[in-house]
């Protein structure tokens, strides 16, 4: 008699285990290379004040939602049109010297990136 019950145990654990990972949503869904959209307009919004002109504040938050969105690419030259839009904003240098350093997940920058980001 207890086998059964044992039994009966395993296969409603098992049951709830399967609907459980059913439920749940792909794990990888948010790393397919397609499932991201690469416009600008589809970063997130950042607010980050800087004493700078009403434009460069626009391009400057620009800029930060590149950075923090891993777009090494983009940032660098988003943070140089700050820079364009208003040369006494300084903030925009420490961007240049952050995208520089590149994905701080993978270590500290090195080499030609480190002299990069120095200047």
């Amino acid at each position: 008699m207890l086998l059964p019950r044992i039994a009966r145990s395993g296969l409603a654990a098992a049951l709830a285990a399967l609907v459980a990972s059913l439920a749940a949503p792909p794990p990888l869904a948010a790393q397919e290379h397609d499932a991201h959209s690469h416009a600008h307009g589809r970063l997130g919004r950042v607010v980050f004040p800087v004493s700078c002109s009403a434009e460069a504040q626009r391009r400057f938050e620009h800029a930060m939602a590149l950075l923090h969105s891993f777009w090494w690419e983009e940032g660098e030259s988003a943070f140089h049109a700050v820079l364009a839009a208003d040369s006494t904003c300084a903030l925009p240098y420490s961007g240049l010297a952050l995208n520089a350093w590149g994905n701080p997940c993978a270590g500290g920058p090195a080499g030609l990136a480190l002299e990069k980001g120095a200047r």
